[in-house]
């Protein structure tokens, strides 16, 4: 009797344990899965493809609440990326070219920048729907593409 006696005590203890950690209509979290897409996973998506008469930019975002408002958002970036690139430039330039005034600089840029989003192009669009504890989500990639020539001739120019 007195082995029983204190297996009892442990058993108990450890039922109540776990009946306290398992809760009423308790559901497994939903990790992020992706249940939807435009296709199959471009490889540019992985790999940027290299220029070819032509410079690539993938941009991408992953919590869009749409295809749609991921898409946007990718472009904006996109636009962002370009200005990026062509500010380190007249970073670059302006030290070496130091009689512009930091007013000429910046309405080189913008213009440049506008010339050259103008020329942009997107070549391709992928997208996923995902489900994630927060709800569903996309992550869209899109693959722009700019004139090798148009980007580099408008770099030279603001470094005029």
């Amino acid at each position: 009797m007195k082995i029983l006696t204190c297996v009892f005590p442990v058993v108990a203890a450890l039922t109540v344990g776990c009946a306290q950690t398992i809760k009423e209509g308790y559901r497994e979290p939903v990790i992020d899965r992706i249940t939807d897409s435009s296709g199959s996973r471009p490889e540019w998506v992985r790999k940027t493809p290299s220029p070819d008469g032509r410079i690539y930019l993938v941009t991408s975002f992953s919590e869009g609440l749409s295809a749609e408002s991921g898409t946007r958002i990718a472009k904006a970036y996109a636009f962002a990326q370009i200005a990026e690139q062509l500010q380190a430039s007249v970073n670059v330039n302006s030290q070496l070219n130091s009689q512009k005034s930091r007013v000429q600089i910046e309405e080189k840029i913008s213009w440049q920048a506008s010339a050259i989003i103008r020329s942009m192009r997107q070549d391709d669009l992928y997208w996923e729907r995902r489900v994630t504890q927060e709800g569903v989500r996309y992550s869209v990639w899109a693959l722009w593409s700019i004139p090798e020539k148009t980007f580099y001739g408008l770099q030279e120019e603001i470094s005029k």
